[in-house]
């Protein structure tokens, strides 16, 4: 199960080869011409294609939050123009792909996202609004906390003369 977090953690590739043993020295040791990473990477960007014809017209990232989802998508799915009202399921998207998209979303802006809610909001403009409600409840979170580790720290006499002053 642990192989298996790291592999969606860290892939930004469409295959994953599993191997007891140095996957790059079994490779190199067949008299691969190029590193394996390097081959494999080049593939990759060689199935990069445009966007296909959808029923929305294309709308480009607008914010910070919006931008990083789109890369993170273009890198997934191989699309190189992503519309952040595209729908993820529409571009060829399907549950794997959404497990893995969820895992690089809660690396990348450091938030835990429930894996649902990936299809109740399948546009990067749904995920950006969710993503930046999450950090904000738990920059709210963080604030209250010290508010309240501050109180436990005041001692009486400070508490008595802060609840006398707001009468």
């Amino acid at each position: 199960m642990e192989a298996f977090k790291r592999i969606l953690a860290t892939s930004n590739l469409p295959q994953i080869a599993v191997s007891k043993q140095d996957f790059l020295t079994l490779i190199q040791q067949k008299h691969c011409v190029q590193p394996a990473a390097a081959l494999v990477k080049e593939t990759w960007l060689q199935s990069n294609h445009l966007r296909p014809h959808l029923e929305n017209t294309y709308v480009a990232s607008r914010n910070e939050v919006e931008r990083s989802l789109t890369e993170i998508w273009q890198e997934l799915l191989g699309i190189k123009k992503i519309g952040i009202y595209d729908n993820f399921f529409e571009l060829g998207g399907d549950s794997l792909f959404a497990t893995q998209l969820v895992s690089r979303i809660c690396k990348k802006f450091e938030v835990e996202l429930p894996y649902k809610l990936f299809f109740n909001a399948p546009t990067i403009a749904e995920l950006a609004e969710a993503i930046l409600a999450r950090l904000t409840d738990l920059t709210e979170e963080e604030n209250l906390a010290q508010i309240l580790a501050d109180i436990e720290n005041l001692s009486e006499d400070e508490a008595q003369v802060i609840l006398t002053s707001q009468d």
